[in-house]
Order: structure tokens, then C-alpha cells, then sequence
């Protein structure tokens, strides 16, 4: 329950799960638990301290709060609060904002060098994965591993 709320909040920004018995071998429940959070936009601090986790889902967690999405944009809400700001200020003191282009790929070579631009990138939130110094990146089964476990384990139920 908790990845598909992950893949669907849009204001959580800190989870603290300490000591709450993760399992430490591979489960399909973690894998989608670490699938969600590559799919989260605004979870920044993730503190899974106490629980032991296997490796391959460490593995994942740091890729994607440390390497794949290590800074979270800055809100939607706030950039328009802020323009909107900014428009109301003097004209002579106002930041220029960037021009309305047709194309959306010169928008990002064009809009780099607007002073908003690079406010918004500033002020982008790191995000911080917070794990237990034993930690190990052992990268674990792969996912068809993971989908033949059950499969295997219902087969020698059945032969016994």
C-alpha cells in the first residue's frame, strides 16, 4: 500500500520508517516500494535507519535519491507565487522573464541563462536517504529471480 501511495502523493516530503522490521532478503513488496521512489517527486528525506535491508534494495534507494534524482524541483506553486512577485514589483526592478517560445527543446537552451531560471534551479531541494552505516550494495537477485521465487516455492509445496 505504501509504493502506490508513493507513486500517487504529491506533498509528503519526509518519511521517517526506523526500526519498523523490513525484511532483509529481497521481496517483491521492497522492490515496488523502491520502483515508487523513483517515481516520487517530492519525497526529500527517506529515513530507513534500524532496518535491515537487503542490498539490492539499498542498491536502488541510493541510485535514486543520490545519482537519478538527487534534487527535488522547487514546487509548481511557489514558482508561480514568484513570478507573480516579480510582476508586481517596479518594472525597473523586475527579473526578466523568459520569452514564450513554439518549441519546447529551445525553451531549455534559451531559458538557461534567465536570472528565474537559475533561482528555480537553486532552489531545488536535496534529498537525503538516511541508512544504517552496514549497509551493503550487494545488487541481489535480478527482477525475474524475483518473479520465479513464488512460482518455485508453490512448486514444492506441490511436490511434498
Amino acid at each position: 500500500h505504501l509504493a502506490s501511495f508513493l507513486r500517487s502523493d504529491k506533498k509528503l516530503q519526509m518519511l521517517t520508517a526506523q526500526n519498523i522490521s523490513t525484511p532483509s532478503y529481497y521481496t517483491a513488496e521492497m522492490l515496488d516500494f523502491a520502483k515508487a521512489m523513483e517515481v516520487n517527486s517530492t519525497l526529500a528525506t527517506l529515513d530507513l535507519r534500524g532496518n535491515a535491508l537487503h542490498g539490492g534494495i539499498v542498491g536502488r534507494l541510493r541510485r535514486t535519491m543520490e545519482e537519478k534524482r538527487s534534487v527535488l524541483p522547487l514546487p509548481f506553486d511557489s514558482k508561480i507565487c514568484f513570478l507573480m512577485c516579480n510582476r508586481r514589483m517596479p518594472y525597473h526592478l523586475q527579473l526578466p522573464e523568459v520569452a514564450q517560445v513554439c518549441e519546447v527543446s529551445r525553451m531549455f537552451i534559451g531559458g538557461s541563462y534567465s536570472p528565474l531560471f537559475m533561482i528555480f534551479q537553486f532552489c531545488g531541494q536535496p534529498r537525503l536517504l538516511q541508512l544504517d552505516e552496514d549497509s551493503q550494495m550487494d545488487p541481489g537477485p535480478s527482477e525475474a529471480d524475483m518473479l520465479w521465487r513464488p512460482w518455485m516455492r508453490n512448486l514444492a509445496t506441490d511436490l511434498e
